[in-house]
C-alpha cells in the first residue's frame, strides 16, 4: 500500500473519530440536563400498628439535586412494593410554583420493608425504603393476683395486675387506650367490671375485696371459701384467667410466699407494689398476724437487671406486705425473701423489651426554595439502641432550637404524647437564604440534629427596546426572563421611566418568559427601569437607555493630521492663502519697480 493511501486512511479515521464520539454522546445523553423526583421519609421506621402516617415527601429537583419549582401542576403517582406491609396515598399534586408535596402511608399490622416509589411524566423516578417493626402480632393479656391466696375475712383487700404481652412474651406498651372487661365465676369476692390500660402503658392495677360470710336472698348463709377464677378480655387481645384461693385463715405461720406481678417488665421502669410477701401455714393457708414480721428482700442482679426494696414489714392484723421494684437492663434476676424462723421463698423477674435511648430527627425536605407554599416538616422519633421505634410510656417534652433564626425558626418545644413514638412540627423559613441546624433534646434521651438549606434562585433577564428617531416617538420595551435557558412564567414585572410616559405595560411574564411595555419618549434620552420579582428568586433590577440620535451632517470633510475639517473651510483657507501670497507678490513687485525708478533718477 502506498504512502499516499496510508495518509488518506489516517485522515479518514481522524475525521470519523469526533463524529463517532459525538454520536455516542448523543445516544448516552452525556451532559444532558434532566429533572427528577426525590422521595424522602420522615420517619422511615414505623411500628406495624395499622395506623396512618403522613410521612412520605416528594420533591422536584434538577440533575444537581437542587429543588426546582413546578412550571405547571405536576401529578405524581406514589406506590408501595409490598401491600402486605402497607399502602400509600395514590397521588401527590404539586401545584405550579411549588416544589414538593406529601402523602400518607397506611401501615398494616405485618412488619416488613417496602419500597415507596414516585413517578411522573418528564421526571426520573424516585424511591426510598420504609420499614415497619412488630407491634405485637398476637398480643395477649396476662393476669397476676397479688396475693393469689386470701383469708375468708370480710373486707380483706388485694390487687390484680393485668399486663399486655406480645407474641414473644415481652411487655408491649399500647398505642391507644385498651378497655378490659373483667368477670369472676363466684360472688365470694368482688372487683370492678372493667379496667383500662392507658396508651403508652403495658399494665394496670385494680383492687379486689373478699366478702367473708354473707347471706343470699333466700336467707341461706354462704361460706366464702373456694377458688375464684378471674377472667380478662379485650378487643384484639387473647384473654387470660387466673385463680384466687379464698381460704379459712391458718393458725401458725410456717413460711413466706413471694409473688411478683407483673413478672415480665420493661427496662428502666419503676413499679410500685409489684412484689407481695404473704404469710402461710404448713397447709398453705394465709395466717393473719397478731404482731409484726420483718422481711428481708434481695435481688441476684440488683446492679444490672432489677432492684427491690431491701425490707418490708408485715403489720399487725394483716398477712402480707407490698414492696417496690425498679428495672435496669434486660435479663433475669432471682428475688428472694426471708424472715426469722420462717421458710424462705424465691421468684424470678424477667426484664426484656426495647427502651428509648435517643431521638431521631428528620427534616423533610432538607432543602427548599424560599417562598414555597408548603414549609418543611421536622419529625422527632423515640428509638432504641438499634434504631427501632419505641412507644413512650409518658409525655416526652422535646426541646428544639435553630442555629440561625434569621434563616429559619421552629417551636421551642413539642411533645411526643404518651402512647406514641413520634411527633411532627413545621419549621418556618425566613427571608434570608442559607443553611441551619435544627437540634432536639429531651431528658433521658441522646440528642439529635439535622440540617435545612433554604435557597433563592437566580433569574436571568434581557431587556431590549426599539430605536426612536425623534421626540414623541413610541418605544416598545421587551423583557425576557429565564433560568438556565428555561423561560420563567408568572414573574412580576414593575416598569418605571424617566424622560418618557408609560402607554401600556404587562406586569407578569407569559409562558415564554416575556413581558412588554410601550412608552412615549418625551426627551432626547429616556431611562427605562424594570424590577423583576418572583417568590423563591432573587429580585432582579434592570435599566436601559433609549437615546434619540443627533442629525447627521452632509458637509464634506477632510482629515488633516487626525483633525476632521470641513472641506469648505479648507478651500476658504487655501483661497485666503493664495490671495495673501498674490498680494505679497504684487507688493514686492511694486516695491522693486519703485526702487528701480529711484536709481534711474539718481
Amino acid at each position: 500500500m502506498s504512502v499516499k493511501n496510508e495518509k488518506i486512511r489516517l485522515l479518514a479515521v481522524l475525521v470519523l473519530i469526533p463524529i463517532i464520539l459525538s454520536s455516542l454522546g448523543a445516544v448516552l445523553n452525556v451532559g444532558a440536563t434532566y429533572n427528577q423526583l426525590m422521595l424522602s421519609l420522615g420517619p422511615s421506621n414505623l411500628i406495624a400498628d395499622g395506623a396512618d402516617h403522613n410521612c412520605v415527601f416528594v420533591q422536584l429537583v434538577n440533575n444537581k439535586g437542587e429543588p426546582i419549582q413546578a412550571p405547571e401542576n405536576v401529578t405524581i403517582t406514589v406506590t408501595s412494593s409490598r401491600l402486605d406491609v402497607g399502602t400509600v396515598e395514590g397521588t401527590i399534586n404539586i401545584p405550579e410554583g411549588s416544589s414538593f408535596g406529601r402523602a400518607t402511608f397506611y401501615a398494616t399490622k405485618n412488619p416488613g420493608t417496602t419500597l415507596i416509589a414516585a413517578t411522573a411524566p418528564g421526571y426520573m423516578t424516585g424511591g426510598a425504603e420504609l420499614t415497619t417493626v412488630s407491634s405485637a402480632v398476637s398480643p395477649h393479656l396476662k393476669i397476676y393476683p397479688l396475693p393469689s391466696i386470701a383469708p375468708a375475712i370480710n373486707g380483706t383487700k388485694g390487687s390484680v395486675v393485668i399486663e399486655i404481652l406480645n407474641e414473644r412474651g415481652i411487655p408491649y406498651p399500647s398505642t391507644e387506650n385498651v378497655t378490659i372487661k373483667l368477670a369472676t365465676n363466684s360472688s365470694v369476692l368482688t372487683l370492678p367490671s372493667s379496667a383500662m390500660i392507658q396508651a403508652g402503658s403495658y399494665y394496670t392495677t385494680i383492687s379486689y375485696n373478699v366478702r367473708g360470710n354473707f347471706t343470699v336472698v333466700n336467707g341461706t348463709s354462704v361460706t366464702p371459701y373456694g377458688n375464684v377464677t378471674l377472667s380478662a378480655l379485650a378487643q384484639g387481645f387473647r384473654p387470660d384467667s387466673a385463680v384466687i384461693q379464698v381460704m379459712k385463715p391458718g393458725n401458725e405461720t410456717r413460711r413466706l410466699f413471694l409473688e411478683i406481678g407483673p413478672s415480665n417488665i420493661l427496662p428502666k421502669d419503676s413499679l410500685r407494689d409489684s412484689v407481695v410477701v404473704s404469710l402461710l401455714d404448713k397447709n398453705g393457708a394465709p395466717v393473719v398476724l397478731n404482731g409484726t414480721v420483718a422481711v428481708s428482700l434481695s435481688s441476684s442482679a440488683d446492679k444490672t437487671v432489677a432492684m427491690v426494696d431491701r425490707s418490708v414489714t408485715i403489720a399487725n392484723n394483716t398477712y402480707y406486705a407490698y414492696a417496690n421494684m425498679t428495672s435496669i437492663g434486660t435479663g433475669n434476676s432471682l428475688i428472694a425473701v426471708s424472715a426469722q424462723g420462717l421458710v424462705i421463698d424465691t421468684a424470678t423477674i424477667t426484664v426484656d423489651g426495647s427502651i428509648q435511648t435517643r431521638l431521631d430527627l428528620y427534616i423533610n425536605p432538607d432543602g427548599i426554595i424560599l417562598g414555597n407554599p408548603l414549609t418543611p416538616i421536622v419529625t422527632i422519633e423515640a428509638v432504641d439502641q438499634r434504631g427501632a421505634p419505641v412507644i413512650v410510656d409518658e409525655d416526652v417534652n422535646v426541646f428544639l432550637s435553630s442555629s440561625n433564626t434569621a434563616i429559619g425558626t421552629i417551636a421551642q418545644f413539642v411533645i411526643i404524647p404518651k402512647g406514641h413514638y413520634y411527633t411532627q412540627v413545621k419549621v418556618e423559613p425566613e427571608s434570608k437564604a442559607g443553611t441551619i441546624s435544627i437540634a432536639s433534646s429531651a431528658r433521658g434521651f441522646e440528642p439529635s440534629s439535622d440540617s435545612l438549606t433554604t435557597i433563592e434562585l437566580v433569574m436571568n433577564a434581557t431587556l431590549t427596546t426599539t430605536r426612536p428617531t425623534k421626540v414623541n416617538d413610541t418605544v416598545t420595551a421587551t423583557i425576557l426572563v429565564d433560568r438556565l435557558g428555561a423561560p420563567i412564567k408568572g414573574a412580576s414585572v414593575t416598569w418605571s421611566v424617566v424622560g418618557g410616559v408609560v402607554n401600556t405595560q404587562e406586569t407578569a411574564t407569559n409562558g415564554d418568559g416575556l413581558a412588554t411595555a410601550t412608552f412615549t419618549q418625551t426627551s432626547s434620552t429616556m431611562r427605562i427601569s424594570v424590577l423583576v420579582t418572583k417568590p423563591g428568586y432573587k429580585d432582579l433590577p434592570l435599566t436601559r437607555l433609549s437615546t434619540i440620535p443627533t442629525q447627521q451632517s452632509t458637509e464634506l470633510t477632510v482629515n488633516i493630521l487626525g483633525l476632521v475639517v470641513p472641506l469648505f473651510n479648507v478651500i476658504l483657507a487655501l483661497g485666503i492663502i493664495v490671495i495673501a501670497i498674490f498680494g505679497l507678490y504684487i507688493f514686492l513687485k511694486y516695491r522693486k519697480k519703485s526702487s528701480d525708478r529711484l536709481e534711474v533718477v539718481g
